[in-house]
Order: structure tokens, then C-alpha cells, then sequence
């Protein structure tokens, strides 16, 4: 009988030594073997899988290297099983949610009497893909009683019943038919002859996706369509290459807005190039994604963006942070971020952050389609809101927040997240959860260390979530490289394979792969271009879904109206940005004001003031106080002096 241990295949023989194995295959895998099954007819040979996403047929008398290999899969095998009557038909099942119809005919096609091997009727590769199930596949296996039809089972709960295609089951009994003399017996399988092949569609939807080993080595795990073509090029190749021809300068995006009129002359795509890409490297926490991505991205050319953080919100242009404000101001109002968050993971606040989290990736990812839309110059960023739930889903299992601010947070994904460009790459740098434990403790961050939110539990799940549904998801459009990053890595190496991946070989117009970056007309891409250079605002503004029912994601009027006032107190706060006193010729002070309320003083006794809210009439009056007053005192600021009332939409 023989087990599986590790990475390696062993082999007893109960009649002698259990103890030792008669014969093995010692790394028969790169990754943890998970199944094997004997070929039915061939007593030396047997099937393999394992977590490298690979399928491999070995002779045991030999088993230094594999008689046949494929890696069709993107992601963890998990069971393989030759048909029983046509030993050249393997079921393999997978964590990508397919169960993949293999043909090994090169290696079970029947021998002539001379000794060489007949012509095969299938030629090797994957006949046909089932993508029926929406998670992991655990288990497939062949009817006993009939040969063409299997059964697969899913982590989803679902058994599904197949079917080998009708044109490679006509094949194989034709071929049968016509080759009487070398027919066998129907258990032993049927001897093939020569047809004229059938052109098969491309079953690898998954791009490339390897393994780099502790030793720099690069191990492919999945296959890929090498064309001569050139796409994105790092800074070796760059060099080798003739100067690229002349195209405009960046348009200043930050100063300037990019208009209709604009575009009549300055033609996005006019800027574009082979690097004009969007990368996004992702991993669990303490992987080493940022020195990594600044690396990648110096070495292609691009514009490396951090990984989005609390800042965003609490930042202020004007220099200062909300942050100083906390010991002031009521506690359902002060700031709440990552290290709040590692030190009391059940906060009440804990899923109002995830919702900013969720904005702030938002944001940061407009800016990055901005500048690659407005320069041309690519960019790699560090983590994107499409994979931001791996981190609320893990919040949920542990218990850290609710089920309604996880609904919540689902509903402001669904109205927001079709307005973004999805990458056009995705790097994965995967670290076990142990190693991860180990990588948080190595950094030494007080917060991460002694902090109740990275549990075991906590960083499993976000392994979870990313495996099994962020990158199955997202591979539907970008390509995909996933590197096993326990040892490290070198960019250089990851720069090489991204140079091999052909991303112009989608254009079919119903493709999933780079839709979003298969705009027809170049006024499409104007009016992208116009839509995150100048409306960012109206993106941001699809978060502003009232939500009353969700007390963690509310907080009382008279504490947010504490807090406004200590914060308004502040002198940095009094005015607008950018407006500062010119003088008493030129005012420029202009008082302080938000899109939700405007206040103006009237003519009542002192001490009583009416309030004017959302109300356009009552801006102006402001602005005409402010600006076209005298007073040698300076501007006065009426805002406060007035008590305002705050509309939330």
C-alpha cells in the first residue's frame, strides 16, 4: 500500500518490513501531496497531486522525475483518479472550483509489436473544464457501472453529475473500432490510431502562477501562453531595447482640470505604453508587501503607491491631525485606527473602521487610475478595495463586529465598486500562518504584538478569504502570480515573469479577461479619464447611504456636535483651505463652511439665531458678509456665532 507524507510518496509491502518503505519518491511535489490513485491496467504506474497545483504520473521503477506532468490548475489539488475502463482519462478537482477532464495518452497509448508506441487518438492537456461548482472541489470520482459520467463535491455543498463531452468519447470507441487487430480486452483499455485533430479552446483562464522556493528558484505551478510579444518591461530589458517614440508630457492633473474641451486635443491613450498597467501586490499581514511593491515598482517604471491607511481621513491638509483632538471630545467620536483596532478588536467603533478602510482604499485607488490615465506612467499599490472584505470577513468570524455592519459594509461595496477599473495584475506573496505569527513578532510593533485582534484564528481566516475567494474572483479578469514568500524573495525574479505574460491576447469583446481596459473609442477613455480626474467627489459621495438601523455605525448629535465644536475652536480650522488674510484693500478670509450646512446670523435680539440649513440663499449671504464687509478687525466669522444643524443624507 502506499501513503503520502509530506512532499514525498512511500511504499509498503505488508508481506515484509513495515517499518520501512519498499520503494519512494521523495519530493514528488514542491508542495504537500494530496492524493494519489494506481493506474487500473498498469501496475507501475500511479497519479499524483498536491498543493503546487500539479498532476503527475510516475513509474515507480524510475522515479526520479515524472513519466507525465500538468499544472492546469491554478490552485491546491485535491483528489485525482484515473476512469477505470480508459486509463488515458484523469478527474483532478481543485481549489479554483473546477473539476478538470485530463488526457495522459502519451503515456498509456498501447505498444506495437516492433515496441513502439502507437498514435494517439487525444493529444495530452486538459479535454475539458467543469466550472459548475463556486468553491474549493474536494472530492471527484468515476461511476463504477458507466465510464463516461463522474460525480464532483464541493465545499459549497454541492454534488455535481458530469459527463465526458460526447466528440472525445466518439474518439475513443471509433478508435477502438478501427483497429481490430489491436483491440484489447475492454477492461485493458483500446489501442488509438491517427485522426485528424480538433482544435480545442484554451482551458487556463489563471494567467501564470508560480512558486518562488527559499532559494530564489521559480517553480511553475499553472500554466501559460508564452507569445512573442512585448509587454511590460523592467528596467534590464528596457535598456536593451531602441528608445520608445516620443509621446506627450503628463498633464498636470493635480492643478489643472481635465475638460471636454481638453479632450478634443489631448488624447489619452496617446500617452499609454507597455507599462501602462495597474499592478496590486496582496498578502496577509507582515509579508513584506511594501518593500517589495517600492521594489517592483522602481524596477518597472511606475508609480508605487503605500497601502491606504487611517491618514486619509484624519490628516488634514492644513497639517493637522484629528488624532490630537481625542482627549478632548466625547468617545463614540474619536479616531479609531489599525492600532486602536490590534489593542481592542471588539470596540463598538471597530466596524466603523473597516467602512473607512474600505474609503480609504477607494480613494487611493481613483488617485492611482488618475495618474495612470493623465501620465501614462503605471502603478503598483499595496492591497485595493476589491480585496478589502478578506479583512471584514475575518472581523465577522471572529466575532469583532456584527452582522448588520457587515451588511452595511456589502451594501456600500455592491453601489461603489462597479464604478473602479479592475488591475490589470495581481502578485500574491503567500506566507503560512505560523510563519506570519513569527514575521509580526519580528517587527515589534507594540500594537501588532500585544494587541487581542491578530489571533490564530483571525490571520487563518484572512488566508481563507484569500485563497478561496479573492483570488479565484479576481483572476476572472487579471492575471494572476501567486509566490510562496516564506523565504523571501527577489523582485528580479518576479520582474522576469511578468515580462513573459501577454496581456494584449484578450480581444474578444465578450473576454472577461481585461474588459475594463478594452475600451472601443477614445472618447470612452476621455470620459474615464474626466470621471476620476474631476468627479472624484461624485465617486466618494455613493458612500453616503443612511444606514439607522446599525447603532455601531451611529453617534449621538450632542457628541458629534461636542466634537465639532473643539475642533472648529482651533485656529487652523476657522477658515476654508487655501484662504488667508490679503490685507484690509483684498479679504480672504472666508469663514468656515461643509457641503451638509450652512448658518447666517439674523436680525434678532442677542443671544437668539435662526438657522438656515442646506440652503443655498444662506451661502451666499456668507460670502457676501465675508467678502464684501469692511471691518478693520478683520472678517468676522459668523460660524461661531451660530449654532448649526448638520444634515445627514
Amino acid at each position: 500500500f502506499a501513503v503520502l507524507q509530506d512532499t514525498h510518496i512511500k511504499c509498503y509491502d505488508t508481506r515484509s518490513d513495515c517499518t520501512k518503505p519498499s520503494w519512494s519518491i521523495d519530493n514528488a511535489h514542491t508542495q504537500l501531496a494530496r492524493d494519489l490513485d494506481f493506474n487500473p491496467n498498469r501496475q507501475f504506474h500511479l497519479a499524483s497531486a498536491g498543493d503546487d497545483a500539479a498532476l503527475k504520473i510516475w513509474d515507480y521503477r524510475n522515479g526520479k522525475e515524472p513519466i507525465f506532468s500538468r499544472t492546469d490548475h491554478s490552485h491546491w489539488v485535491w483528489t485525482v483518479r484515473y476512469n477505470t475502463f480508459h486509463e488515458q482519462l484523469l478527474l483532478s478537482g481543485s481549489s479554483d472550483a473546477r473539476a478538470l477532464l485530463t488526457a495522459a495518452a502519451s503515456v498509456c497509448c498501447d505498444l506495437d509489436d516492433d515496441g513502439k508506441r502507437l498514435s494517439q487518438v487525444l493529444e495530452d492537456g486538459v479535454l475539458q473544464s467543469y466550472e459548475q461548482h463556486e468553491d474549493s472541489v474536494y472530492c471527484a470520482e468515476w461511476s463504477a457501472a458507466e465510464p463516461w459520467t463522474f460525480a464532483s463535491l464541493s465545499y459549497d455543498a454541492r454534488l455535481v453529475l458530469s459527463r465526458v463531452p460526447r466528440h472525445f468519447k466518439y474518439k475513443i470507441l471509433l478508435a477502438a473500432h478501427g483497429h481490430p487487430q489491436h483491440q484489447r480486452s475492454h477492461r485493458y483499455g483500446i489501442v488509438q490510431q491517427e485522426i485528424p485533430r480538433v482544435k480545442m479552446s484554451t482551458l487556463m483562464k489563471l494567467g501564470v502562477v508560480k512558486v518562488l522556493t527559499n532559494q530564489g528558484q521559480g517553480c511553475k505551478i499553472a500554466a501559460c501562453t508564452f507569445v512573442q510579444n512585448r509587454n511590460i518591461a523592467g528596467k534590464s530589458l528596457r535598456s536593451s531595447l531602441p528608445c520608445p517614440p516620443p509621446k506627450p508630457p503628463p498633464f498636470d492633473y493635480v492643478n489643472k482640470d481635465y475638460t471636454w474641451l481638453r479632450s478634443l486635443f489631448d488624447r489619452t491613450t496617446h500617452r499609454f505604453d507597455d507599462n501602462s498597467k495597474v499592478v496590486v501586490v496582496e498578502g496577509p499581514v507582515a509579508v513584506g508587501k511594501t518593500k517589495f511593491a517600492a521594489m517592483l515598482a522602481e524596477d518597472l517604471g511606475m508609480k508605487h503607491f503605500p497601502e491606504a491607511n487611517m491618514d486619509i481621513h484624519y490628516k488634514r491638509p492644513n497639517g493637522c491631525d484629528l488624532r490630537m483632538f481625542d482627549s478632548q471630545i466625547p468617545e463614540d467620536t474619536r479616531t479609531f485606527d489599525h492600532v486602536n483596532f490590534n489593542l481592542c478588536p471588539n470596540h463598538r467603533l471597530a466596524g466603523n473602521f473597516q467602512i473607512m478602510m474600505y474609503i480609504a482604499r477607494y480613494s487611493q485607488y481613483i488617485d492611482a487610475l488618475t495618474h495612470l490615465l493623465n501620465t501614462g506612467q503605471g502603478v503598483v499599490l499595496e492591497r485595493s478595495p476589491y480585496s478589502d472584505f478578506v479583512f471584514l470577513e475575518a472581523m465577522y468570524r471572529s466575532k469583532y463586529i456584527s452582522r448588520a455592519v457587515r451588511q452595511v459594509y456589502y451594501e456600500l461595496r455592491a453601489e461603489s465598486l462597479e464604478e473602479l477599473m479592475r488591475p490589470h495584475l495581481v502578485i500574491y506573496l503567500d506566507l503560512p500562518v505560523p510563519k506570519v505569527q513569527e514575521a509580526i513578532k519580528s517587527r515589534r510593533l507594540e500594537h501588532e504584538v500585544g494587541g487581542r485582534a491578530m489571533t490564530t484564528e483571525f490571520l487563518t481566516e484572512i488566508e481563507t478569504q484569500y485563497k478561496n475567494k479573492y483570488l479565484r474572483d479576481i483572476s476572472t479578469h487579471a492575471e494572476l502570480l501567486v509566490y510562496d514568500w516564506s523565504g523571501g524573495g527577489e523582485a528580479e525574479v518576479v520582474v522576469e515573469d511578468i515580462e513573459r505574460l501577454n496581456f494584449d491576447q484578450y480581444t474578444e469583446r465578450e473576454e472577461p479577461k481585461m474588459k475594463d481596459w478594452r475600451l472601443p473609442r477614445e472618447v470612452d477613455w476621455a470620459d474615464q479619464r474626466m470621471l476620476y480626474t474631476n468627479q472624484k467627489f461624485f465617486l466618494m459621495n455613493l458612500f453616503g447611504i443612511p444606514k439607522l438601523n446599525v447603532p455601531e455605525l451611529i453617534t449621538s448629535a450632542d457628541d458629534a456636535y461636542e466634537r465639532q465644536k473643539v475642533i472648529d475652536a482651533h485656529p487652523k480650522f476657522a477658515y476654508m483651505e487655501g484662504y488667508n488674510d490679503g490685507g484690509n484693500l483684498f479679504k480672504g478670509k472666508m469663514s468656515k463652511y461643509t457641503e451638509y450646512s450652512f448658518a447666517y446670523e439674523t436680525s434678532k435680539p442677542a443671544g437668539e439665531t435662526e438657522i438656515a440649513t442646506n440652503d443655498f440663499p444662506a451661502s451666499l449671504l456668507i460670502f457676501f458678509l465675508n467678502f464684501l464687509c469692511y471691518n478693520p478687525h478683520g472678517v468676522r466669522d459668523l460660524s461661531n456665532e451660530c449654532k448649526t444643524v448638520e444634515i445627514d443624507y
